[in-house]
């Protein structure tokens, strides 16, 4: 939830997490994750705004702001 607090993401009005089933066991278990996004498409963002929120989603991943999720 306080991942999409992100100033960052100040277009996103709302953001859904789907995940699939893991595949394997162990230390090897895998998963698919998709997110369905509603947001705001001003026209600002050249390559579309949905492109933009992979992006942004991306960049603060690997970033410290939120170390958990840089091993990932």
């Amino acid at each position: 939830r306080e991942f999409f607090k992100s100033q960052k993401l100040n277009y996103i009005t709302l953001a859904v997490l789907f995940g699939s089933r893991a595949k394997g066991s162990g230390i090897h278990v895998k998963s698919d994750y998709d997110i369905a996004i509603l947001a705001e498409d001003n026209g600002d963002f050249p390559w579309g705004v949905i492109s933009q929120a992979w992006i942004d989603i991306g960049d603060i991943f690997s970033s410290s702001i939120y170390p958990i999720f840089y091993h990932l």
